[in-house]
């Protein structure tokens, strides 16, 4: 699916929080800072954005990573965002160079040091980067290679980085401190096509939504980060058929799973690995393609869907208490939610935001109040906000302001 951190500090210092937004359509990444809700582009670079797909944030805030997958005839760049300036600047082109980087992840390591993975489905290639000399190596490749690294997720110490293949039909663990990477042991069944991944805050498990492949249904798996073992979930109700989504709550106690392919949202029990459809939403969920949890210390614990629209359908977008799992339908805004795909969570849970590639619009929600609003189109405006990330750094003024889904796969497409 991409990760946000919230950054603390001694005294009184207030947080400064941004949201990034990639547009593959408009070929723009734009900024907003979330206390005016105004958002501006970032000034193009050279060589220019051309279809930004995923977006990451270094825990310290001071950068935003962008992946461009480039368009028809061009090969993909890797840029870094200085958030204080808001200048992008490419990542120099590693040996193999990017072609298609479609996957983020941030691993801040207990030593200090912070990498960034970028998973590329053109070279079929895992790279890391550094970024204090923002230089790009390539991942030796595992005994079973990379084919098409399409999601990452990186453990809460730093210490891992798992990445999801749909091309290998694996799932690999990297080891940040050596950068080696090694796959999973196939569980039965065996892995297919993993195109979400989702680790819990204390770092024990990692869960993988594959869809399957062409005939066979999806499965929702959950490996131990100790013993790299993964074990498919089997109890409760497991009709899954294309698990897109997950979602992790706060607290570690559930994971929630989008099912485009039942039109469902699950919940799985973190200790029991029982899973139980979510029932009572009102319309009823279409494609649940984008999830997001509060995060800890907020002043709720909730759960938010995108539900993608079909045959016609306005999508919608809901909010799940995490303690009863029942969910409720956000109002629908002025500017009606046609097709939310995207959404990302400030780091004090206050608002949600959500990219509508239907009506081509951003819009905030208050956590408190539920209610959205569509944020004024910028120049140029929104056309496929398909990627939200949030960078958030000490106040100098002491003003309080106001968190992936990293858009690692593409809605209604298998």
């Amino acid at each position: 699916m991409r990760s946000l951190f919230l950054l603390l500090c001694s005294g009184n210092a207030a947080f400064a929080t941004t949201a990034y937004i990639a547009d593959t359509n408009a070929h723009e990444v734009y900024w907003v800072d979330t206390a005016t809700n105004i958002a501006i582009a970032v000034v193009q670079p050279t060589p220019p954005f051309t279809q930004p797909f995923a977006l990451v944030a270094t825990p310290d805030g001071s950068s935003v990573y962008v992946a461009d997958e480039g368009s028809s005839g061009d090969q993909g760049e890797v840029f870094w965002i200085d958030t204080n300036t808001h200048i992008a600047t490419p990542i120099d082109q590693p040996t193999p160079r990017f072609f298609d980087p479609v996957a983020l992840a941030v691993a801040a390591k207990s030593g200090g040091s912070t990498s960034v993975y970028v998973g590329d489905i053109g070279s079929s290639n895992v790279y890391w980067i550094d970024t204090t000399t923002k230089l790009a190596t390539a991942i030796t490749q595992p005994t079973s290679p990379f084919a098409n690294p399409q999601v990452m997720v990186s453990t809460p110490d730093g210490s891992a980085v798992y990445v999801g293949d749909s091309g290998s039909s694996q799932v690999y663990w990297i080891d940040t401190a050596t950068n080696i990477a090694t796959a999973i042991t196939q569980p039965t069944p065996p892995f297919m096509e993993p195109v979400a991944l989702v680790v819990t805050p204390d770092g024990s498990a990692v869960y993988v939504a594959d869809l399957g492949q062409s005939g066979d249904s999806g499965s929702i798996y959950w490996i131990d980060t100790n013993t790299k073992v993964a074990t498919v979930i089997t109890s409760g109700d497991t009709s899954f058929q294309e698990p897109v989504s997950l979602a992790v709550a706060s607290d570690g106690s559930a994971v929630y799973v989008g099912d485009q392919g039942t039109s469902t949202v699950y919940w799985i029990d973190t200790t029991t690995h029982v899973s139980t459809r979510i029932t009572g939403e009102m319309p009823p969920f279409l494609e649940p393609v984008a999830l997001v949890a509060t995060p800890k210390g907020s002043a709720t614990s909730d759960v938010y869907v995108a539900d993608h629209s079909n045959s016609g359908e306005s999508g919608q977008v809901y909010w799940i208490d995490t303690i009863t799992h029942v969910p409720t339908t956000i109002m629908q805004p002025t500017l009606n939610f046609i097709d939310p795909i995207s959404l990302a969570v400030t780091p004090d849970g206050t608002a949600i935001y959500v990219g509508d590639a239907g009506s081509n619009d951003v819009y905030w929600i208050d956590t408190t109040t539920h209610l959205a609003t569509a944020i004024a189109q910028p120049t140029p405006p929104f056309q496929y906000p398909n990627a939200i990330a949030m960078s958030s750094v000490p106040s100098l003024n002491n003003t309080p302001r106001s968190y992936r889904r990293p858009s690692n796969f593409r809605p209604g497409t298998r």
